[in-house]
């Protein structure tokens, strides 16, 4: 169906204000909005009667992180997705489980790969990662679901702030590239929103750089044979403005290279399933930087302008 759109109607003249409307499948919301929160799928102490006549509610917002947990991802799967389960057929919203991260502070971890946190029903222990944040919505069937991030604590001081920053621009890649993997799970568009992050601090003391990285993804199942591949187009004006995107590779292993310069890369995986068993993987890269005479630096120099990576994997599955 159709993905969104949005409309820029009004603009006040002395001031930042402006109005504007979001047209999603399941009807328009005129911006700015009051967007009611239900948390565990349904708004506490109003009737969806009373949300749509006397609140006049246009979105409200389901919660990644309570919902996987209760009721679970099965049963509203069963159900056709959120909307069918709470009864709610205007537009709906899913957070990604961030500020849960941030809440439950004491009973997460972070790492590159994500946040390993302790259910507060059961003490289980779960990783959200982008990749599984992603696949959690689609199953929840929000219209507008939200980049997987980390919510600093305030007041953070500078470096954590940045660095806290640069890690949710990394996930970001990552929610995008797993979002592009998969299909809408219901009969509507679904569609992904950043997250900006950064806290208070003032970045403009630093000298402006821009850049950019452009990707092509395509994928082809032939039964037991799969192919992954990628293009990318980047330029960049200096390393402080290097790309992150996150890449498929071989089972166990972890590909999320830095874009940077002006260039082209690209990667073909195959993986073969020869039985229930045994499985065979094979993986190429290679990145190719335009005007340069070398590639990377230091102890990774190399005295040519391209660089190219393969990897061979045999999986036996017990």
């Amino acid at each position: 169906m159709a993905a969104l759109s949005f409309q820029l109607q009004y603009k006040d003249a002395g001031t930042k204000a402006r109005a504007g409307k979001i047209n999603t499948d399941h009807g328009e919301i005129l911006t700015p909005v009051f967007m009611p929160v239900g948390t565990a799928g349904s708004v506490k102490a109003v009737t969806q009667q009373q949300l749509l006549k006397d609140v006049k509610a246009q979105i409200i917002l389901g919660n990644t992180y309570h919902l996987y947990l209760r009721p679970g991802l099965e049963v509203i799967e069963a159900a056709g997705g959120l909307h069918q389960f709470n009864g709610w057929h205007k537009p709906i919203l899913t957070d990604s489980g961030g500020y849960q991260v941030f809440s439950l502070a004491n009973n997460r971890k972070l790492t590159e790969e994500g946040a390993i946190f302790q259910s507060h029903i059961d003490g289980s222990k779960h990783l959200f990662s982008p990749e599984k944040v992603m696949d959690i919505q689609r199953i929840i069937g929000g219209d507008i679901i939200m980049a997987f991030d980390e919510c600093p604590p305030y007041p953070s001081d500078y470096d954590y702030a940045k660095k806290s920053m640069e890690l949710t621009h990394r996930w970001l890649t990552r929610c995008f590239t797993r979002f592009d993997e998969t299909p809408d799970r219901y009969v509507y568009t679904q569609n992904l929103f950043p997250i900006i992050q950064g806290s208070t601090y003032n970045y403009a003391g630093y000298a402006a750089t821009k850049g950019f990285a452009i990707m092509q993804d395509a994928t082809a199942d032939f039964g037991n044979l799969s192919l992954t591949a990628r293009l990318a187009v980047f330029n960049t004006d200096d390393y402080d403005n290097r790309q992150y995107a996150y890449e498929n590779d071989v089972l166990y292993a972890f590909s999320f290279p830095a874009y940077y310069q002006h260039g082209i890369r690209h990667y073909l995986m195959a993986n073969y399933k020869i039985n229930q068993h045994f499985t065979a993987t094979i993986r190429w890269s290679r990145t190719d930087l335009f005007g340069e005479a070398t590639y990377g630096s230091g102890l990774d120099e190399i005295a040519v302008p391209h660089r190219s990576e393969g990897r061979v994997q045999v999986a036996w599955r017990f």
